[in-house]
């Protein structure tokens, strides 16, 4: 086997590892996308009753879980880059117009690209998990100012 087939089957085998890895992240976030969302809406059903315990319990929850969510994003996204940082170098040889995967891959990566757009997403729960949290510690209070 020449070295330029060896070469041609380490970029597909990298352009392979950076798909699956892509979905594999995606998967990851859609699960943690679902289950966050349950939280939320789980807290729902637990803030106007009297069990202000099983509210902060699902808050705690989301917020666990928020940090799992970023972390595990975030690697996935770094493997991807990887792949990528390693598919560039097979891709040094070729023309220009033939670095296509690349190139579309950078701009997935861009200044803002998915990363930070994912990011927002998850940025977004934690804000809701903190306003929850402020909001129920404000209403304790509140009641127990007025039975005092």
């Amino acid at each position: 086997m020449s070295d330029e087939d060896q070469a041609s089957e380490a970029f597909e085998s990298i352009r392979q590892l950076y798909a699956y890895e892509g979905n594999a992240t995606w998967s990851r976030y859609n699960a943690m996308l679902t289950a966050n969302s349950i939280i939320v809406a789980t807290m729902g059903l637990f803030w106007n009753k009297s069990e202000p315990l099983m509210a902060v319990v699902l808050i705690a929850a989301g917020l666990i879980a928020c940090v799992l969510w970023a972390q595990l994003t975030h690697i996935g996204f770094r493997m991807q880059q990887e792949y990528l940082t390693w598919a560039k170098e097979f891709e040094v040889h070729k023309a220009e117009a033939a670095r296509i995967f690349t190139r579309a891959a950078n701009v997935c990566h861009g200044s803002l690209g998915v990363t930070r757009c994912a990011g927002l997403i998850i940025g977004l729960f934690v804000i809701i998990y903190v306003c929850a949290a402020v909001l129920l510690l404000s209403s304790i209070f509140r009641f127990i100012a007025v039975s005092v």
